[in-house]
């Protein structure tokens, strides 16, 4: 069935309101458009209002793929070969040298983009706050550079963002992605983000997606998910944007009955085929966009706040309409007209423009692609400092430094005022950090920062990443950093008895290396197996601690089973409630799991207040 007829179905989009984006880093510059008209009469009733799509259109369609996938290739094909547009969510490539710049720039043919779907893959609620940024933040710092291109939206590995059990961890997760410039997120929870995440109104472009399956995908369940999107009028008042995802593992069927869905949809008249990033940069600027208005005889002269292409990440045109008489001449934007309506096309001013070259400084202090550029970034006490100096022969011009921090900081993101490098000359810039959030799970991991250094040379956009990630605080204790996992637990075994301090354990140990990265109240670990078929089977993690006193402490998580100082303890309605005693205690949890060679995380949230110290749990004798 043609989606023609579906979307006449549509109830048009209403503009938005415009308030102000309290959003860190967007960089805000001012146009002027000017209508001049028979008369003053004429030019005092036009108005202009941003238009919630470009040209008219009522629909956005798009495409999200994830993963560092060579069949990437393909879905790209199936989805150009329809003029249908989409963005490629990619990993660290590591050493693939398959997956490195030629493959970033033959997925950003025929109008696609790329996107952050962060370093390692992980789950990302159990990460502490450090280690959010730096998954998400580095992955900008060395894909920009593969790929000469910005990665402004992002979608989570396994589609998880948060804890049923510490509900503050989505609001961390939600400033790590607005502190790296994240304006778009096409993930499961359409329209339910912005706010869950502490976005500001207007400034997170959210799409519903289309999972008709990843192998072979089902028209059934493909068109019954778009009719329903296509009815929801208000839901896409909020979002007017659709998108097909979201692997590329289709079999060699499957991939010819995506290319007959993608046909199905393709050359609506009323849709707009953009990529995540362009429609993540047309709304936010639909949102966030200021217009001021003042007449000046038969002049009708508007003045727009809008904001940089190298801080939305696109520099899609903004449309507004135009109500009134037609103007008899326009200065500073094309005037359309169809269907007795009137509408301005602004493009950007060309003085701004997205970054052409990308590159990220190397350990001695170079760029691979600025050989003109050399740069350095440390930390003494609470300042980062930034140096570049030009050995060129040609002035940078409107450099910008922007240092990006992690959530513990307030502000996540300082921008300094534009400045020219002669040649011959260094500038040293200081960033005084702000207040660092008080609470224990701001100070776990290693602390990471980055400068993003935006100017002009030769007449060419370019950008410049300097990372610094400084070493973890080992001093520091809670039960993501001292938990010890062990397993597989055979039948019959005896876990009253190990949950006796200091008892040992018998038991080969499963505790992940890197716990380092973990959340204050998430135990890590990893399975040894590597056929990912193995069957389910039980392990025991444990953790020991002094309370502040004798008594009782409520414990949550997703465990199945708790013991505590040799007893087994029943789970009420609001999870377990432990009896401590004065000085060291045990708690020992088991857990089922099914996955392989997998960085695994289970949560014990502790009631607040009640513990003194956290202790590495001494188990001799295990295996």
């Amino acid at each position: 069935m043609k989606l023609r007829l579906w979307a006449a179905a549509l109830l048009s989009v209403a503009a938005g309101t415009i308030p102000a984006a309290d959003f860190p880093g967007m960089r805000s510059y001012l146009q002027t458009v000017k209508l001049r008209y028979a008369t003053e009469a004429e030019a005092e009733k036009a108005e202009l209002r941003p238009m919630a799509l470009p040209n008219w259109y009522r629909i956005a369609f798009s495409g999200r793929w994830d993963d560092n996938a060579l069949n990437h290739y393909r879905t790209h094909a199936a989805m150009t070969d329809h003029r249908i547009k989409g963005t490629f969510y990619l990993t660290n490539p590591g050493r693939v040298r398959r997956l490195g710049p030629e493959f970033c720039r033959k997925l950003l043919e025929k109008g696609c983009s790329l996107g952050i779907h962060t370093l390692s893959h992980p789950f990302l609620p159990t990460l502490n706050p450090n280690e959010q940024f730096y998954e998400i933040m580095h992955l900008r710092a060395i894909r920009e550079p593969d790929s000469d291109s910005m990665f402004s939206t992002m979608v989570y590995p396994y589609c998880r963002f948060g804890s049923n059990f510490e509900p503050e961890i989505i609001l961390d997760l939600g400033r790590a992605m607005r502190n790296t410039g994240v304006i778009g997120a096409p993930t499961v929870r359409y329209n339910k983000q912005e706010q869950a995440f502490g976005y500001p109104a207007g400034t997170l472009a959210e799409s519903f997606l289309l999972r008709p399956g990843d192998r072979d995908p089902n028209p059934e369940i493909f068109h019954k998910q778009l009719s329903s999107a296509l009815k929801n009028s208000s839901a896409l008042e909020k979002n007017p944007c659709i998108s097909i995802s979201m692997h590329s593992w289709h079999t060699a069927e499957g991939l010819k009955t995506l290319r007959k869905l993608l046909q199905e949809v393709a050359d609506c008249p009323d849709w707009w085929y953009c990529n995540q990033n362009e429609y993540a940069a047309y709304r936010f600027e639909f949102h966030q966009t200021k217009v001021t208005k003042k007449v000046e005889g038969n002049v009708a002269v508007y003045t727009i706040e809008r904001y940089e292409p190298a801080t939305l990440g696109a520099a899609p045109a903004l449309w507004f309409s135009l109500s009134g008489v037609k103007p008899q001449a326009v200065e500073g934007a094309v005037l359309k007209a169809a269907a007795g309506r009137l509408a301005l096309e602004v493009p950007h001013d060309s003085a701004y423009r997205l970054p052409e070259t990308i590159s990220l400084l190397k350990e001695d202090g170079s760029f691979d692609k600025f050989p003109y550029l050399a740069g350095s970034i440390g930390k003494t006490g609470e300042t980062i400092a930034v140096k570049l100096e030009n050995r060129g022969d040609v002035p940078v011009t409107r450099l910008v430094l922007t240092l990006r921090c992690c959530a513990a900081y307030t502000p996540g993101v300082q921008v300094r005022k534009p400045v020219e490098l002669a040649p011959g000359k260094s500038i040293e810039t200081k960033f005084q950090l702000g207040a660092m959030r008080s609470e224990l799970r701001y100070r776990l991991g290693k602390p990471y920062f980055v400068v993003e250094a935006d100017f002009l040379r030769d007449g060419k956009a370019c950008r410049a990443f300097l990372p610094l990630r400084l070493e973890a605080d080992s001093s520091l204790r809670c039960i993501g950093t001292t938990a010890r996992t062990f397993g597989p637990v055979p039948e019959n075994f005896d876990l009253s008895k190990i949950s006796l301090p200091g008892s040992a354990v018998s038991l080969p140990e499963l505790t992940a290396g890197d716990r380092v990265k973990s959340a204050e109240n998430a135990i890590a670990f990893r399975r040894e197996d590597k056929n990912s078929q193995v069957p389910a089977y039980k392990v025991v993690s444990v953790v020991e601690f002094e309370p502040v006193a004798a008594g009782e402490i409520l414990f949550r998580g997703d465990v199945s089973e708790l013991r505590a100082n040799g007893q087994k303890i029943a789970k009420g309605k609001s999870g377990w409630l432990v009896p401590v005693r004065d000085g060291v205690n045990r708690v020992t949890v088991v857990s089922t799991e099914n996955r392989a060679r997998l960085r695994l995380s289970r949560w014990l949230v502790p009631e607040a207040g009640k513990i003194k110290r956290w202790l590495v749990p001494t188990t001799g004798g295990e295996k």
